[in-house]
Parts: structure tokens; C-alpha cells; sequence
């Protein structure tokens, strides 16, 4: 038997608080592990229904899970034990999922066919990515978005690509992607995965360099798609806050689940980048919601493990939902005192803060590449 994921030495269990804080989003995965007996199934039902029923059908719809609810109770034949509303409204997402999900894997495969031609360098990214690969139905994972990593000399080129496809660049206000529209389609084209400074190293040479075919498209290694997982939600989404899609938790326990993963990579990957901390933060708020689900060996947990007071430092955040409670509040302390701190060395933050306080003239080239 594979060795469980190991619980912090100074936290063991979750506290009574962060149990509290995490009801809703442990039953919101709960049918990623049920065994289907008949209580199984009851809970399941029962969760929905009563008064709250219509409320936790928005939960899942915004945590892109109602069509995976939709799909796995229907397999179940217990789709339609649940109130008509609450039924009609878990299809209605299921319907709504699988025609975006059409409509995006069509503009995808332009883009994509457009790209080869022109010998762009370019994986997809996350949850377009993703769901290709650990989903039964990719339709059943929603995406809001594309997210493509291309090179940042290939910007230029891959902007001529997705133009002449119909789409419009949005006005840049970053400085590692811009988005690009048609109708109902957006395109995210990244040239980082994260903001500038971010990482120890460039990254995106060696993500591209170490891609992998798909049945349908270019991919980031399974050993880079696990480091992105745990990496880009914990700078970019502050591991648990609202913006934090219960989909991306599902994505990373359904791909390690049916993948043989090189977890010493994973671990190279994220101290190359010197985000380990980072890596370990979004892992502690997996094991807070789903212990049972989460398989993953001691030594990797250990290799990524910051010192004991970081560590607990950083799991009183995650575990009171100090990031969900101040965000559009306070960002800027969940900046200062949250996700810098996720920086492995002193170095690394710093190196964060001064990549962001001088971030004009990398603008200014993004908006001259793309218009």
C-alpha cells in the first residue's frame, strides 16, 4: 500500500475551527471516494436537499463541480431522487459545461493546428489540460478560460495566430499574459507561469523543452503538471480563498490518483523555482479537505517541508481561512504576510518585492508585442 500523505508534526489533525470553516468543501467532494453503497448514495441525496439544497447546488456551480455531481449521481441512478429543482439545476450546469466545453476544444484545436504550422512552442495549461487527461467525460470539467505557455520571443508570432483566428487582444495590464476573446471564448497566453520575480529561475525554457504529446495537443510532463498544480493556485489564488475552484483540488487528486508520478521531480521542480513552501501550503489544504483521498509519499512531504515555525505559521492561515476573510479587504496583507512568506529564502521574497515595484518596462513590451 502506497505510504499516506504525513501530517504535519505540530498539527496532526485539523482543528475544530478549521473543520468548521471546510464543511461545505469536504462535502462538495465527497463522491470523489464513495464506495457507492446505498449510505453512500443517501448522503449524498440528503446533502442536497431541505431548504439549503438550491444554496449548495451554487456552491458546486462556482466551484465547477455541479456537472461531476450532475454525471457521477446520474451513474448512480440517484440523480433523480434529489427535488426537481435541485435536479433541473444540476443538468442545466451539466448542459451548460458540455457546450462550452464543444465550443473551446474547437477554437483550441484551431489555435493549436495554427501554432504547428507556425512552429510555435506551446503546452496548454491547467484545467483545459487537464481535464483531457483524468476526467472519463472532459466536458464534466468546466474551464472558464484557455491558458496557453508559449515562450516570450514567440509572443509576437503566437498573437498574429490567434488574431487572424477571429479573436481580440485585451488591453495588457499584466506582465506574463494576456487574454484574447471571441464571443464566449477567452484565451489566456501566458510567457510565465507566474509574475516576474516570482521564481528562482526562468522556468518556461524547461517547461516547454520537457512537453508531452496528447491525443489532442502539447502538455506540460506529468511531474510539471503536478508542480503547476500546487504551485500557481498558492501565489496566484492564495491556496484556499473564494477564487480558489474546488475544481483545481479535484483536478490534482484525480490526475495523481491515475498517473504514476515521479514525486522527486515534482520536488526538484519546486526547489529549482524556490516555492517548496508554496507546494506544501497547497498540499496542507488538500489534506485539511480530503485526508482520505490524498496519496502522496512521507519522503516527498518531507523534502518540501519548511521549518516548524513557517510551517505553523502558515497553516493557521490556511486552516482559519485568514486569506478568504481579508481578501478584497486587504490583499496587500495577504501579499505581504501570506504568500511571500510561501518564498523558500529571504532572497526569494525580496527578489518577488523588487520584480514588483518595477514592473513598467516589461508592460510596455507586452503592448508592443501585441498590438
Amino acid at each position: 500500500m502506497n505510504e499516506q500523505i504525513a501530517a504535519d508534526s505540530n498539527a496532526s489533525f485539523p482543528n475544530v475551527y478549521s473543520t468548521v470553516v471546510w464543511e461545505m468543501h469536504r462535502h462538495a467532494l465527497s463522491l470523489l471516494n464513495a464506495s457507492w453503497l446505498k449510505s453512500d448514495i443517501q448522503a449524498s441525496v440528503q446533502w442536497l436537499q431541505g431548504v439549503e439544497g438550491p444554496e449548495r447546488v451554487d456552491f458546486l456551480i462556482h466551484h465547477g463541480l455541479a456537472a461531476w455531481w450532475a454525471d457521477r449521481l446520474e451513474n448512480q441512478e440517484a440523480l433523480n431522487s434529489l427535488p426537481n429543482h435541485v435536479t433541473e439545476a444540476l443538468v442545466a450546469a451539466w448542459r451548460t459545461a458540455s457546450v462550452m466545453y464543444m465550443m473551446q476544444s474547437a477554437a483550441l484545436s484551431q489555435i493549436t493546428a495554427a501554432f504547428d504550422r507556425e512552429n510555435v512552442i506551446y503546452v496548454v495549461l491547467k484545467g483545459a489540460a487537464t481535464r483531457e487527461e483524468a476526467y472519463a467525460s472532459p466536458a464534466l470539467r468546466t474551464a472558464g478560460d484557455i491558458d496557453l505557455l508559449i515562450s516570450r520571443s514567440a509572443l509576437a508570432i503566437a498573437t498574429q495566430c490567434i488574431t487572424q483566428l477571429g479573436f481580440f487582444a485585451q488591453p495588457p495590464d499584466s506582465t506574463h499574459e494576456v487574454t484574447f476573446s471571441r464571443g464566449q471564448i477567452d484565451i489566456d497566453l501566458h510567457w510565465d507561469i507566474l509574475r516576474p520575480g516570482r521564481t528562482r529561475i526562468p522556468l518556461v525554457p524547461s517547461l516547454l523543452a520537457r512537453r508531452v504529446r496528447g491525443p489532442k495537443f502539447w502538455r506540460l510532463s506529468d511531474s510539471d503538471t503536478v508542480f503547476m498544480m500546487l504551485v500557481h493556485p498558492a501565489i496566484t489564488k492564495y491556496v484556499c480563498s473564494r477564487h480558489m475552484g474546488l475544481n483545481r483540488v479535484l483536478d490534482f487528486l484525480l490526475f495523481t490518483q491515475t498517473r504514476s508520478i515521479d514525486w522527486a521531480n515534482v520536488a526538484q521542480r519546486l526547489e529549482e523555482a524556490g516555492l517548496k513552501t508554496a507546494g506544501r501550503c497547497t498540499l496542507r489544504w488538500i489534506q485539511l479537505l480530503v485526508p482520505d483521498a490524498l496519496i502522496s509519499p512521507v519522503s516527498f512531504v518531507t523534502m518540501i517541508q519548511p521549518g516548524k515555525l513557517r510551517s505553523a505559521y502558515l497553516n493557521y492561515w490556511i486552516e482559519h481561512d485568514l486569506p478568504g476573510w481579508l481578501l478584497d479587504r486587504a490583499n496587500w496583507l495577504i501579499q505581504a504576510a501570506f504568500t511571500l512568506p510561501m518564498h523558500d529564502k529571504f532572497s526569494d521574497a525580496r527578489r518577488a518585492v523588487r520584480a514588483r515595484a518595477n514592473p513598467e518596462s516589461n508592460r510596455l513590451a507586452v503592448n508592443a508585442s501585441v498590438e
